[in-house]
């Protein structure tokens, strides 16, 4: 067996699963980007003539967004799942488009309430303060056209059980004594 060829082959996937935008050098081909990123989850034309392409997925919140021109030429990268770019949506008239345009698809859709404070709500994850895992809400009020308010919140994907044991689905299991733990 040739050991030397698995070596390369396994070291060739690790850092290739390493790669980040901010690999990237400036004003690099979006064929070139696509490489090291993947394919683009969104894009989206812009009013100037240019697309704007999101990397990454809804389950993660590493998403990252730029500017492509005609010519292919990839603008400065921008992170999108962000305290600050969530701050966007308080002011100004959001569409359903344009969230899925400015922040990518969302990790979840639900709807909730009833009657006039019923609302489709989209959930996109995050890092808040660059550091903790949670939640962004971004509600679409009365019609689902345009976004009411959001808040955020812990992801429970992350949060602890009762014991303190860290369980990834979110939950820890019961003591069975006829009441929940």
């Amino acid at each position: 067996m040739n050991y030397k060829l698995i070596s390369g082959f396994l070291a060739t996937v690790v850092l290739s699963a390493c790669a980040s935008f901010q690999d990237i050098p400036p004003n690099s081909n979006i064929t070139e980007v696509n490489k090291v990123l993947g394919s683009p989850q969104n894009s989206c034309p812009t009013s100037d003539g240019k697309q704007y392409y999101l990397w990454g997925r809804a389950s993660k919140s590493n998403v990252v967004g730029a500017l492509v021109d005609s010519n292919g030429t990839v603008g400065p990268f921008t992170e999108v799942h962000t305290e600050k770019s969530f701050a966007r949506l308080d002011s100004g008239n959001w569409t359903q488009q344009d969230v899925l345009c400015s922040f990518g698809h969302p990790y979840e859709i639900e709807r909730l309430g009833f009657g006039e404070k019923r609302a489709l709500i989209w959930t996109y994850r995050y890092e808040k303060d660059n550091a903790w895992p949670a939640l962004m809400h971004v509600y679409f009020g009365g019609d689902e056209t345009k976004v009411t308010h959001r808040h955020s919140g812990p992801d429970p994907f992350y949060e602890q059980d009762y014991w303190g044991w860290p369980y990834p689905w979110g939950f820890g299991f019961g003591v069975g004594f006829g009441f929940g733990f």
